[in-house]
């Protein structure tokens, strides 16, 4: 069930930040738009990637966890949200 409400993205462009949201941006600011910066597919994480990621780990770690089970039901709930 929870990976019907999933989205994944194909185009090579790095989390959060799909080709069409690139052409948006040029084209509605043109030389006026501050990149993101990095080389294509680099690794790196972006702002967006730090912010799920703290969020997510307030979120899980709220509480003791009781098993792996109870983790992976806390990540997916989080993830959902």
């Amino acid at each position: 069930m929870l990976r019907r409400s999933m989205w994944f993205q194909h185009d090579g462009a790095p989390a959060h930040y799909t080709s069409d949201d690139h052409q948006h941006l040029n084209v509605t600011f043109g030389k006026h738009r501050i990149c993101h910066g990095g080389l294509d597919r680099s690794p790196d994480l972006l702002c967006l990637d730090f912010f799920c990621r703290g969020q997510t780990k307030k979120l899980v770690c709220q509480t003791l966890v009781d098993s792996v089970e109870d983790v992976v039901t806390r990540i997916s709930v989080a993830a959902c949200l």
